[in-house]
């Protein structure tokens, strides 16, 4: 188990780089989920981190007690007032669409939702069409952190049809949704003439 082992560290590591964080910050490391019974876990975390990792009652059940109260939150009538609590959802991968960076000519994933970004998260961006005389625009969404868009997953593309030729240079707005439930949506619309597409 100990690649799961090292990835589970890795991503613990990024949360708090993330979270603009460092260990001597952090006061306790709480182990909860039943692997955290695991005694590679503890000894792994322990040697991240600096902190002797104490292990949650019941860890086994957090989890499920943490989603029956998310759940008792979003119906409102069963917690009282001093037991509610807000979750921002936050989005786990960036969202960005593939361009041509001018100078370069490069491919590149321009990043328009970071990750982590609380949701619902909207975002718009103008690009320009690279040649005249373009018959269409294609604009492809992307996830992932990378600038290099071989390296991230193509989630799908609004191709906008152009009808009367237009020259080089001409305004594409991108406007990318990320709504709270996890939909994406987005639209490419050129500023020429209004012609849009949706996905």
């Amino acid at each position: 188990i100990a690649p799961l082992v090292d990835r589970s560290m890795a991503s613990t590591r990024v949360v708090i780089l993330a979270a603009g964080s460092s260990w001597d910050e952090i006061d306790e490391f709480l182990l909860v989920g039943g692997s955290s019974r695991i005694p590679l876990i503890a000894a792994k975390a322990q040697e991240l981190s600096g902190l002797l990792p104490r292990l949650a009652g019941n860890p086994d059940e957090l989890i499920a007690h943490g989603a029956a109260l998310y759940a008792a939150t979003k119906r409102g009538d069963i917690l009282d007032a001093a037991a509610r609590f807000d979750v921002v959802n936050v989005n786990a991968h960036s969202l960005g669409v593939r361009g041509t960076d001018a100078a370069t000519k490069h491919k590149v994933n321009k990043i328009l939702i970071p990750r982590n970004t609380p949701l619902p998260a909207s975002r718009i961006y103008s690009f320009v069409t690279s040649r005249d005389g373009q018959r269409n625009a294609k604009v492809p969404l992307l996830e992932g952190e990378s600038e290099n868009p071989d390296f991230c997953t193509l989630l799908g593309e609004c191709l906008v049809k152009i009808d009367v030729p237009l020259p080089k240079g001409t305004g594409i707005k991108v406007t990318c949704n990320y709504a709270a439930n996890g939909t994406i949506s987005v639209t490419a619309k050129l500023a020429h003439n209004n012609a849009a597409a949706y996905v």
